[in-house]
């Protein structure tokens, strides 16, 4: 039987390697993102004004290739992917996120109040 892409086995070591470095360059273009480094530069040395365009453009590909990653590692899977691995892992999800989400919502919710009730405003 041929094998897809979904039914390889995963994560194999160059698989892993590669998404390891994916990760750390991604992570590094989210921090030039956040210091705004590509805009000060810009105005700093207008000869450079293309560079700083196309590189300005690139950064921002940081975020939905995190999200690229996450859905093919989601949909990655030992045993192949079906309904009942997709449904096993959204179970898995929602004790993960959303019972932690929610507790410490509740936990934000009540200090508020209770802060609220300390010192009215």
């Amino acid at each position: 039987m041929k094998e897809t892409i979904l039914q390889t086995r995963y994560p194999d070591a160059e698989s892993s390697q590669t998404i390891g470095l994916l990760r750390w360059v991604l992570i590094a273009l989210v921090v030039v993102i956040h210091t705004n480094l590509v805009a000060d530069s810009r105005a700093a040395n207008p000869a450079y004004t293309e560079f700083y365009r196309w590189f300005g453009n690139v950064v921002w590909l940081a975020n939905p290739l995190f999200y690229l990653i996450s859905g093919y590692l989601f949909v990655a899977s030992r045993d192949g992917f079906g309904w009942k691995v997709f449904a096993g892992k959204c179970r898995g999800r929602l004790k993960t996120w959303l019972i932690p989400y929610l507790l410490w919502n509740t936990i934000f919710l009540l200090f508020y109040g209770v802060v609220g009730l300390l010192y009215p405003s």
